[in-house]
This record gives structure tokens, sequence and C-alpha cells, in this order.
């Protein structure tokens, strides 16, 4: 092995070493600490996106509970509509029924289905007995009614509905169709002929 007779040589190649290898060793230590920084980066960016998909996976299994709840509210509603005797219908602006419930279906025997889509006044008369503009009238203004209109049943014979006639609003307060509840009261309403034509009678005679 050849030795180099200059010490400063061999002192300064020594040097040179020492700092090359120091000068990996901080390249190395600062490759570490980014690629510890790029972990840290890495892992917190996927613990705010789990956070994210957990917020939102609540949310829609929220929104989804909200959703069963309104639509079981809506069948409870429905199933309370089809008990009651009264005649009780939804329409569109057009006139056309979207809701026609059991009483309606018992009462005047056209059941939901032949209903569906049909215009309401090839059933009803569309005018108050007595006042035949008034409820063409509210229905061309937008505006609530109440009065007595005659219903054609299947079978041919008519009934007397004491009836309301709502405005039903969207979110907006846009009309977006009507609804019609209707109490017969066509024996009612022949007592009173019976009582107005007696009282004629005695008037007469």
């Amino acid at each position: 092995m050849r030795i180099d007779p200059d010490p400063r040589r061999t002192l300064g190649l020594l040097l040179s070493t020492y700092e090359a290898a120091v000068a990996q060793n901080h390249r190395l230590e600062r490759a570490e600490a980014e690629l510890r920084q790029l972990n840290e980066n890495l892992e917190n960016r996927v613990r705010e996106r789990t956070a994210e998909l957990v917020t939102a996976n609540e949310s829609l299994r929220a929104e989804y509970a909200a959703r069963l709840r309104g639509e079981e509210r809506l069948r409870e509603q429905a199933e309370l509509l089809d008990k009651a005797s009264e005649v009780i219908a939804t329409t569109d602006l057009d006139g056309r029924v979207r809701f026609w419930n059991n009483g309606a279906a018992r009462l005047l025997i056209w059941d939901a289905t032949e209903m569906g889509g049909r215009e309401l006044k090839e059933v009803f008369s569309l005018g108050e007995l007595g006042d035949s503009a008034s409820l063409a009238a509210a229905l061309a203004s937008g505006r609530d009614w109440r009065g007595e209109i005659r219903a054609r049943r299947r079978e041919g014979d008519s009934v007397v509905l004491a009836t309301s006639v709502t405005v039903l609003r969207d979110g907006a307060g846009r009309p977006g169709g009507w609804l019609m509840i209707g109490a017969d009261v066509t024996e009612r309403k022949a007592l009173e002929d019976k009582f107005l034509r007696a009282q004629r009678l005695e008037s007469i005679g």
C-alpha cells in the first residue's frame, strides 16, 4: 500500500471525504423530513376526506330517514282521507283529478282508477245551486269557494254536496291545483224543498 508522503494532502483528502459524507447525511435528513411532511400532509388529507365522507353519509342517512318519515306521514294522511265519508278530491289547475278518495268512490260509484286524469266537470256540475256563476268566477280568479254543487253518480242519479273548494299552493305560494271536500246533503235538501213546498201551499190555500 502506497502512503502519500505529504500529510497535508492526506488530511485534505480526509476532510473532503468527511464533508461529502456530512453533506450526504444532511441531504438524507432533508429528504426524510420532506417525506415525513408529505406523509403527514397525506394523512391529514385522508382524515379530512374521511370526515367529509362521514358527514355526507350521516347527512344522507338523516335525509333518507326524514324522507321515510314524510312518506309514512303521507301514507297515514292518505289512509285517513280514504276513511272519511266525505268526497275528497284534488285536481291540477286544469281540473284534472289527481287524488280521489274512497268516500268519493263509495258515494258516486266512480273509483280512483276511473277518475284519475279525468276532468272533474265530467262528474260535477260546476255551478252552485241557484248561483251558477260564483264557482266558475272563483276558479278563474284563484279564490277559495264554498257552496252546493250537484254530482252525477255512475247509476245516473245525482246527489247534492255541500262543498268547499280550496286553492292548493306550492312552496313559493303559486297556485298548483284545487282541493275539493264535499258532504252529501241530498236528504237535507229534499227535506228543505219539501218544507218550502208545504209553506207555499199553506200561503196559497
